[in-house]
Order: structure tokens, then C-alpha cells, then sequence
């Protein structure tokens, strides 16, 4: 069957490393958090986002943000509800390095939004919590590497900027499901390969305070 492509350059890769020169050498590696999605009603809730990157963070992960600078409210708000520190690139990447940055991770944990096809393309594996889209014709077509979450309902799907109901597809994921879902994926990938450093650059987290919540060391 045919498959998404997303070509990345090594220059993509170079400028994550550039702001982030310590991302891939973490002993459990990172987790990608995508709370965000065009449409309100295609948002889980973000205290529940929150609560699994808690229960990634005390499993040991470094806990990553990412989305476009107009979803920084949202990050904010995803950030003030976590326990864990955790490294925000919302609003600091564009499509290439998001990319990039996704192509690293251990797993993405996202909406049904364009940043689960950019895991799909990559082979990122990614656990994907669906609300209101038409879940046969747009979920990835690898099953196993890409987790959806779904609850089906008489109104689905449908395209309302904000649900006119109590948003029962996206109550209905429980933060307990998606985080035993992607403790399953992590498990069944077993240990990362480990991935020489880059050299020592200037990075975001020094230049662009505010950017990161936590100060990860390299060691």
C-alpha cells in the first residue's frame, strides 16, 4: 500500500540539534506532547494531556511540547497543570524541525491533527486520541505503530469548531487508557539505541529564556 514520505535534510535535523543539542542522548529518550488542533472541538482536555506526561515523566522520560506559536496559551496552560518539568518548542519550530524533532522521539502522544501524519511518514510510533474525525478514513494506516483512541458516537464525525455538546467523544478517553497505551508502545520498544552527542552549540534553552522548564543535563 502506498505510504506518507516526509523528506527531511540534515540541516533540519542540525538546527534541533542546534537548540537543543542534548535531545538524543537522554538514557530513556523523550516523549513528544501535542496538545494542540485547529479545531476546539478536536482537542482532548489539557489537565488530561497533563496527566500523561506526568505518569511518561515518572517513568522516566523527558517530556517534550511542541506545536505552532499560536497554540503558546495552550502550552501555558498544559504546563501550569503538570507536576513535571518539561521542554517546550511551542511556538520555536517550523515543519522541518518539528519533523525532526518527532523523528527522534520515543513516541508522540497528539490529537487526530497533521502532526500525527508527520509521525505516520517518519515511523514515529504515536498514541492518537480522536474526536470528532471520520476515524476509518484518517487514521494512520499502520495500526500497530500508530495507537488511536476513539469513542464512537451518533454525531461523529462532524466539523464544529467548538462541540455544540458536553464534548462526550472527548470525556469518554480517559487519561488512565492513553497513558497504558503508550506505556505498552514504550515497553514493546525496548531499549533505545543510543545516538552519539552532537558537539556542544549554543542552545535555546540558554538563549531564548522561558523556552524550557527544566535545565536537563547531558550527563
Amino acid at each position: 500500500r502506498p505510504r506518507l514520505e516526509l523528506p527531511l535534510a540534515d540541516a533540519d535535523r542540525s538546527e534541533i540539534g542546534r537548540l537543543w543539542p542534548f535531545n538524543r542522548v537522554r538514557p530513556n529518550g523523550y516523549v513528544c506532547i501535542h496538545p494542540g488542533a485547529q479545531l476546539r472541538s478536536r482537542r482532548w482536555p489539557v489537565d488530561r494531556f497533563a496527566a500523561v506526561a506526568d505518569g511518561l515523566a515518572a517513568d522516566g522520560f523527558t517530556i517534550v511540547l511542541t506545536g505552532t506559536a499560536g497554540e503558546a496559551a495552550l502550552g501555558e496552560q498544559l504546563r501550569s497543570s503538570m507536576k513535571a518539568p518539561a521542554v517546550d518548542f511551542i511556538g520555536h519550530t517550523n515543519l522541518w524541525t518539528l519533523a525532526a524533532l518527532i523523528e527522534n522521539a520515543r513516541l508522540l502522544v497528539c490529537n487526530d491533527t497533521g502532526v500525527s501524519h508527520i509521525a505516520a511518514a517518519l515511523g514515529t510510533p504515536s498514541v492518537v486520541v480522536s474526536m470528532g474525525s471520520d476515524v476509518a478514513r484518517w487514521a494512520p494506516m499502520d495500526a500497530r505503530r500508530h495507537r488511536v483512541l476513539w469513542h464512537d458516537l451518533p454525531c461523529r464525525p462532524c466539523a464544529h469548531e467548538s462541540c455544540p455538546s458536553a464534548h462526550e467523544c472527548a470525556l469518554a478517553i480517559h487519561p488512565q487508557k492513553v497513558l497504558s497505551e503508550a506505556r505498552q508502545h514504550l515497553s514493546e520498544q525496548g531499549e533505545p539505541e543510543w545516538i552519539p552527542p552532537l558537539p556542544p552549540q549554543a542552545n535555546a534553552c540558554a538563549s531564548s529564556p522561558g523556552m524550557c522548564t527544566a535545565t536537563i543535563s547531558t550527563t
